[in-house]
């Protein structure tokens, strides 16, 4: 463009000692009116791309960086790129053009429940020149996070990368929580493979965790010459910083167990209302609602809360859910004493999306705002685990509810529930769930708890871990100590994993 507009300055600007000759004159003119067009074409171009939806509020680099195009205009690419993107669920984008527009750019690493900072590192490597290097600080959920699959599959064969430093827990950004990371990666063009295969090589890189030695003062550098690992890299799993005999134990949990996504389970996630102050409520306005309509007991149900959740058993905090579920059908003048409560909210419990209400759906005013069409799965005996939180695995008993905080399964037995509570198993998943803080919570994810390998042995083999864990259950119950029989059940799973005492030093942090 500065080429072209420079050149249009120089004929019309032009001026000569001698007379111009007419073929001259007509060419020169000839030559104006081209560049005044290609100027007025791309001077529209370049208001198309400002207008452009995708664009609002955003610098177009090519007019920024002249510096990165050759001198016929075409893009040669940054030698480094580093940066901090937004981190915004692309799911809260819902039903918005920004949406439609970001889909429509057919990003690899595009996922609707994954966040936008998959497309800058995408972006981010589509502008660096062959080699060049891409520096990103981000969250580091996509490590681990099932929609974090289609970023790791593009890294691991559209680029290079050289090193990662997860930051698991430690606070980078005083003012965000989030999880943190920086990845470095090169553009290479050595991985020609599409992105959705899953046969693809292993491929290595240089990785390194944050741990609590770390402070303000230390170098980062130093730190990470200090403490880094070469992990394998692979698209169907999360990208796991670990020892090599961290990942020796995890190999060896792999090939003796079998993934419970394997065993015919199925998983839901409690249930979410859209308003907890309404549908979330104690004893006393329970027995109030049952007292002046004893119908309202019908749809009224114990609720446990992910707090709730403890090892083996749940502690129910006395909290009750209004069980208005639109798979049920109801019609809530069968329900006059609970139809007057949620009135009593009023326009908050709409379901329209607009400002003050609940998001869009096509449920009723009175219903909460997911489904539930697998309500029935409650009335069932159910092992259930947080979705935040320590690592707790609980078996509850029927008729129990569940608020979506958690996950839970009533395809599984007591057999499972003890391998789940062990040492191994917890060491296992904490490894690829992401750890929030420094106080043993993780965020806990679908995907990963379905990868958990779980050895399929007789019933016969499995009846000494069902007596330990219903001996677990009753002295809870009573109130007494459970350390000693917790003791011995790490030690029939050691056995049953065939780890050396080595091993089990690593996994108990000795």
């Amino acid at each position: 463009m500065n080429a072209l507009k420079a050149e249009l300055i120089n004929l019309t600007q032009q001026s000569s000692i001698l007379e111009e000759a007419s073929t001259e004159r007509k060419n020169r003119e000839k030559r104006i009116e081209t560049l005044k067009v290609e100027i007025e074409k791309l001077d529209n171009e370049i208001e198309s791309i400002k207008q452009n939806k995708v664009y609002e509020n955003a610098f177009e680099w090519r007019f920024e960086f002249p510096e990165i195009l050759d001198n016929n205009g075409d893009f040669i690419g940054f030698d480094v790129i580093i940066g901090n993107p937004p981190y915004i669920q692309i799911q809260k984008f819902s039903g918005q053009p920004i949406q439609t527009a970001l889909q429509q750019q057919n990003y690899s690493t595009f996922v609707k429940t994954g966040d936008i900072y998959a497309l800058f590192i995408e972006k981010g490597i589509s502008l660096l020149k062959s080699n060049g290097i891409l520096s990103f600080i981000t969250s580091n959920k996509w490590m681990r996070a099932g929609y974090g699959k289609a970023l790791r599959g593009f890294l691991a064969y559209k680029t290079q990368p050289l090193k990662l430093i997860d930051f698991g827990g430690y606070q980078v950004f005083e003012s965000a929580t989030v999880d943190s990371n920086i990845l470095i990666t090169q553009n290479s063009l050595v991985r020609t493979a599409s992105p959705q295969r899953t046969s693809s090589p292993q491929s290595q890189l240089n990785a390194c965790t944050i741990q609590k030695d770390f402070t303000i003062e230390t170098s980062l550098n130093d730190y990470f010459n200090t403490h880094q690992q070469t992990i394998s890299l692979k698209l169907e799993e999360a990208w796991v910083i670990s020892s090599n005999i961290e990942q020796q134990i995890k190999e060896k949990i792999e090939r003796i167990g079998t993934p419970l996504k394997d065993w015919d389970i199925s998983i839901n996630y409690g249930i979410k209302t859209g308003f907890n102050e309404a549908f979330i409520i104690d004893t006393v306005i329970k027995e109030r609602l049952c007292l002046e309509d004893p119908k309202s007991a019908e749809i009224i149900k114990p609720i446990l809360r992910g707090r709730d959740i403890k090892r083996y058993s749940a502690e129910w905090a006395g909290l009750w859910i209004i069980a208005t579920f639109p798979a049920l059908h109801l019609d809530i003048e069968n329900y006059p004493a609970i139809k007057n409560y949620l009135e009593s909210f009023g326009k908050r419990l709409e379901q329209s999306g607009e400002n003050g209400c609940r998001k869009k759906t096509c449920n009723k005013w009175f219903e909460v705002q997911d489904t539930i069409a697998y309500w029935k799965e409650f009335e069932k005996e159910k092992i259930v685990w947080a979705s935040v939180g320590e690592t707790y695995f609980s078996i509850v008993d029927k008729g129990l509810f569940l608020l979506d905080t958690n996950y839970f399964t009533s395809s599984l037995t007591k057999y499972h529930l003890v391998l789940l509570n062990s040492n191994l198993l917890v060491f296992y998943l904490n490894g690829l769930d992401t750890s929030i803080g420094n106080g043993g919570a993780y965020r806990h994810y679908k995907y990963n708890f379905e990868q958990i390998p779980i050895p399929k042995i007789p019933e016969s083999e499995q009846q000494p871990f069902i007596e330990l864990v219903d001996k677990i259950l009753l002295d809870k119950k009573a109130g007494r100590d459970t350390k000693e029989l917790e003791e011995k059940i790490d030690q029939l799973v050691y056995k049953l994993y065939e780890l050396s005492e080595e091993e089990i030093n690593i996994v108990e942090g000795k």
